[in-house]
């Protein structure tokens, strides 16, 4: 009998017909019936999914939802099974019901918003905040106490989504969707635009300027009261997951920011590559030389030397050996901000040198300083490809700290363009302050020196054995270009391009190839190849991969450019009225002792008149 049967047999007697049963709904047992009904057709055992948060559209809902659509349709994938001890049940998770017998069954039930899992005919269960592991063991038993006769099981279905809360050092700070298997780096990934949180901090630290996220001192604040440091850099160089935890409902992250020059430590190797890293308190040498160099830092290493400014100026240098090394003894020397380490490797005297460009195998290959010569290298590089142009191949050489002296701040790429000329001017002062050069000369001599250094070489000599072998030295980069097959026309040319090399053609046959002389064209010049030697055209040979060069008549392309032409036509506006000035004070100085000769002369032979009208 129904339960809506039920209900009218007992109305009042006495009652008459659909008012008194509409009247019997109004009673509060029946209104209760009605709730029950309603509630069960939201059971939980029905095709349930996870709850999706409801977001604040104040606080960015476009993109969170948008996050959100992309975990349902393209949910992240697994490092495996799950741990279910590590695993920890929060709302929103989906549990599915495997009950035997002859018609099996599943069924799925949700986590509640306040941590309840109500199972059908089995009863409710507590499970936000434990472990996987405990949360299916109680749900097991209860479904064998339920259906003893038959097999059942659970697992969880579909894992929730949750937002986490990031601050700091980081491009999108705010809220972030998450899941439970997802981890720290995940959420910073996010929050840094998409971006790998290594890259950023590489990057930064490049930059060797300004604010640098620091990675291995990550906080992350959980619901519960308790703070946890990451330390996600040591996560990138051992791979261990430990530095890298999983995230929790509502866990804040907070990721901190430090500068080169107060809270930073420094590793520095023998090719004077140093590394930076955020200090992190506690740590010992061995810490940052496992993030410098991986686990095996220990292990390949010939010596550490640790370098400690003291508060009156002095330096303490502290030296471990390979033997402190390998005893430990780097993981007991403490470190602190501004610590240096000078990593000293086995076989120092090795090195390298990049080979680009038209070689068989261009790359990076090692050399012994002071035996190494040029052709072994070349050799090691299976040799110069068909289409190389040997005689436009040079060789680069940085200069080392020693020789760099106080020009060593201008060489660095990444200052502006206004500090380096500031740089340049200084270096020109103290270059012709005992020199008699003029203050051009000087700017010139400056410009060469501050200017990364070539090494003269002439291949096509050095391959045939006509020239002294090159030593090479540590860093050198060598570049063999390609061929052109032509002389580049530049300039002041009505086709300029690439024109196809003839044996004995001169610059003027290049030139009238590309067309001829534009309307501006002035005098015409040769740039050889390899050494941008530029000279006349006159009676020079032109050679493939040379550049033909025709100039123009100085014009005015912007602003700056035409004040300097102004700049220039005065000055040579008065270079010629200083020349005209001296032309004229030179006549007059001529005519001046030409007079006085003459005057001289004409009293002369008067007086010697006079004297002989006398006798």
């Amino acid at each position: 009998m129904s339960s809506l049967a039920c209900a009218s047999r007992r109305l009042p007697s006495g009652s008459d017909g659909p008012r008194n049963r509409t009247a019997g709904f109004r009673r509060p047992s029946l209104r209760l019936l009605a709730a029950l009904l309603g509630l069960l057709t939201l059971a939980p055992w029905s095709a349930a999914q996870p709850t999706v948060p409801q977001v604040n559209p104040l606080l960015g809902a476009e993109l969170l939802a948008r996050r959100s659509r992309a975990l349902e349709t393209d949910p992240p994938p697994l490092e495996g099974a799950l741990d279910p001890q590590a695993y920890i049940v929060g709302p929103g998770d989906v549990f599915a019901f495997v009950i035997g017998g002859r018609a099996p069954t599943e069924q799925r039930a949700t986590v509640s918003a306040d941590g309840l899992l109500i199972v059908p005919e089995v009863g409710g269960f507590r499970v936000a905040g434990r472990p996987l592991a405990a949360v299916r063991s109680e749900l097991r038993s209860a479904l064998r106490g339920r259906y003893a006769n038959v097999d059942t099981d659970v697992a969880l279905a579909e894992p929730r989504r949750f937002f986490v809360h990031v601050s700091g050092e980081v491009a999108e700070p705010g809220r972030h969707v998450a899941i439970p298997i997802a981890r720290v780096e995940d959420a910073l990934y996010e929050a840094m635009g998409e971006a790998s949180p290594l890259q950023v901090f590489r990057d930064r630290r490049g930059e060797r300027s300004g604010r640098i996220p620091a990675l291995r001192n990550v906080e992350v604040r959980h619901r519960d009261g308790t703070t946890e440091g990451v330390d996600l850099l040591r996560y990138y160089a051992t791979g261990d997951v430990r530095y890298n935890p999983y995230l929790l409902d509502g866990d804040v992250l907070y990721v901190p920011a430090f500068q080169l020059d107060g809270q930073a430590v420094f590793v520095e190797d023998r090719f004077a590559e140093v590394q930076a890293f955020d200090f992190r308190p506690g740590d010992t040498a061995a810490d940052v030389l496992a993030l410098a160099r991986g686990p095996e830092a220990l292990t390949q290493l010939e010596a550490v030397r640790h370098v400690r400014l003291l508060p009156e100026g002095t330096l303490d240098v502290t030296v471990l050996s390979a033997a402190d090394l390998a005893a430990g003894r780097a993981a007991s020397l403490s470190l602190q901000p501004q610590d240096r380490l000078l990593l000293v490797d086995p076989n120092r005297e090795h090195g390298r040198i990049e080979v680009e460009g038209a070689v068989v195998y261009p790359g990076t290959y090692a050399l012994v300083e002071g035996q190494t010569r040029l052709r072994d290298v070349l050799a090691l590089a299976g040799g110069l490809r068909p289409d190389a142009l040997p005689r436009g191949a040079y060789l680069e050489r940085p200069l080392r700290r020693a020789e760099e002296g106080d020009a060593a701040p201008a060489r660095q790429e990444n200052l502006p363009l206004e500090a380096r000329a500031a740089l340049v001017e200084q270096e020109a002062y103290a270059a012709g302050r005992l020199s008699d050069l003029s203050f051009g000369s000087r700017q010139f001599l400056a410009r060469e020196v501050l200017s990364f250094q070539r090494v003269s070489l002439n291949l096509e000599e050095v391959l045939s054995g006509d020239a002294p072998p090159v030593p090479l030295r540590d860093g050198d980069r060598l570049v063999v270009p390609f061929d052109p097959g032509g002389v580049f026309v530049i300039g002041q040319v009505r086709q300029p391009g690439l024109v196809p090399y003839r044996a004995g053609a001169t610059a003027e046959d290049y030139v009238a190839a590309a067309g001829g002389l534009g309307p501006a064209a002035t005098g015409v010049y040769v740039r050889e190849t390899g050494t941008g030697l530029l000279r006349p055209a006159d009676g020079v040979t032109v050679q493939p991969g040379d550049y033909v060069f025709v100039d123009r008549v100085p014009t005015a392309d912007s602003e700056s450019l035409q004040a300097l032409a102004i700049q220039e036509r005065q000055l040579a506006l008065q270079e010629r009225r200083e020349r005209a000035d001296a032309r004229a004070r030179l006549i007059t100085t001529t005519l001046g002792i030409v007079g006085t000769v003459l005057s001289a002369v004409s009293v002369y032979l008067l007086a010697q008149s006079v004297q002989d009208s006398g006798n």
